[in-house]
């Protein structure tokens, strides 16, 4: 049995069917870091992503493996600039 810490645990728990779950999971496999804790209660309330993204949406926490890990991380800030760009 798969750890729901795991990577491939939380994968199946919250990437079911792709989208950002998928793609965070498989960015954590590339050795960005560990799953620290999975928000389990998504699996029953997953409208929480789109309607709390800052609070009870969350996916997981990490522990990042280096401090270089972060260099390609956004902040909320940059993240709304980011998206401001793009339409």
């Amino acid at each position: 049995m798969t750890s729901p810490r795991s990577a491939e645990g939380l994968q199946g728990r919250i990437g079911r069917g792709g989208g950002i779950g998928q793609g965070c999971v498989r960015h954590l496999r590339a050795g960005v870091g560990e799953i620290v804790e999975g928000n389990a209660a998504l699996a029953d309330a997953p409208g929480d992503v789109i309607a709390e993204p800052m609070g009870k949406g969350w996916f997981f926490k990490i522990r990042l493996s280096t401090s270089r890990s972060s260099d390609s991380l956004m902040d909320e800030a940059a993240y709304n600039t980011f998206v401001k760009g793009l339409g």
